[in-house]
């Protein structure tokens, strides 16, 4: 049962129970350096029993040159749709939180930093010979990082006509790249920053209780219980009268991260890491097209699909202290 449990947990989050990504003034809003967390040495020795000890991705080194180069293109990239030349092409709203698509934007963050042209223009459906070239000979080797903490705050939206709009946050997941760069692992959030940034920085962007609780890279059990928690909760599950689903016991830890074994883009790993990568980026179109529909009837203001949304900016104030959103 337990295994089962574990089981449709995981396929409901990777249906869309991921958090938003925050935004390219929050890493100034997060307050100066974070210091609570260690970066983790790539050196480090990857254990295969996850009980054992966590889980270090070893990655092909990239330069910080060549990828700070890489997101600033990547923050250009456009959707193209094959099927329908006459619809509009689309860049990817980075900053907009109302939607719960972090790993999408992480799976689009790999692909425009693995286009060999300046301007990325990624033509959906991917076809069979571009996802096998993706995941055969990866331009750049990657994985995904999972932070998993209670995330509450308010984001300030900046609209390019000088407008703004205030949304209340509340996540428990975020999703971000995971990279060696020039030998350290460091996360590709362009939501939060056009450079890579240490983990503990990245971490310190979203949760910054640190002066109280331990944020650190977590072995496969407590991270399965803290997602099971936090998963009961959002989902306001509470136990049937034979015990059908978990009542929602507080796990030991508040925060901590992953980084995921199954979706890495390296070519150790055979066979498509992304769980259909033809399929995957497809639906991480029609999740930004979304998007920009839900903005539009938010906030009644239209943008230039391609010339303006990629200069969205947004401002994120944490509030304190940061607490799960529903106790039971």
């Amino acid at each position: 049962m337990t295994k089962i449990l574990i089981t449709l947990v995981l396929a409901a989050l990777a249906r869309g129970a991921w958090a938003g990504t925050a935004a390219n003034q929050l890493r100034a809003a997060a307050g100066g350096e974070i210091v609570y967390a260690t970066e983790p040495p790539v050196s480090a020795p990857a254990k295969a029993g996850q009980e054992e000890g966590p889980y270090l991705p070893r990655l092909k080194p990239v330069s910080y040159s060549d990828i700070t180069a890489g997101l600033k293109k990547a923050r250009g990239l456009v959707f193209e749709w094959k099927e329908n030349t006459a619809a509009p092409r689309f860049a990817v709203p980075w900053t907009y939180l109302n939607g719960n698509h972090c790993a999408d934007r992480a799976l689009a963050t790999y692909l425009a930093l693995a286009a060999p042209d300046g301007q990325p223009v990624l033509k959906i459906p991917l076809s069979q010979a571009a996802a096998n070239a993706y995941t055969a000979s990866p331009a750049i080797e990657a994985t995904q990082i999972d932070l998993m903490a209670p995330i509450n705050g308010k984001q300030t939206l900046y609209f390019p006509d000088g407008t703004s709009k205030e949304y209340p946050i509340s996540w428990s997941h975020h999703r971000a790249l995971g990279v060696n760069v020039d030998g350290q692992l460091m996360a590709i959030d362009l939501a939060a920053s056009d450079e890579p940034l240490p983990i503990k920085d990245w971490v310190g962007l979203y949760f910054r209780e640190y002066e109280k609780v331990k944020c650190s890279n977590l072995n496969e059990a407590d991270y399965v219980e803290l997602m099971i928690y936090e998963t009961c909760l959002h989902n306001g599950w509470i136990p049937g009268p034979h015990g059908e689903v978990p009542v929602c016991k507080e796990p030991k830890l508040t925060c901590g991260y992953k980084f995921l074994e199954d979706v890495g883009f390296d070519p150790k790993v055979k066979g498509d890491a992304w769980g259909g990568l033809i399929s995957a980026t497809a639906g991480v179109a029609y999740a930004f097209a979304s998007d920009l529909q839900n903005l539009q009837a938010d906030t009644g203001l239209k943008l230039d699909p391609v010339k303006e949304v990629p200069d969205l900016r947004s401002k994120l104030i944490l509030d304190y202290p940061s607490t799960w959103t529903h106790k039971y």
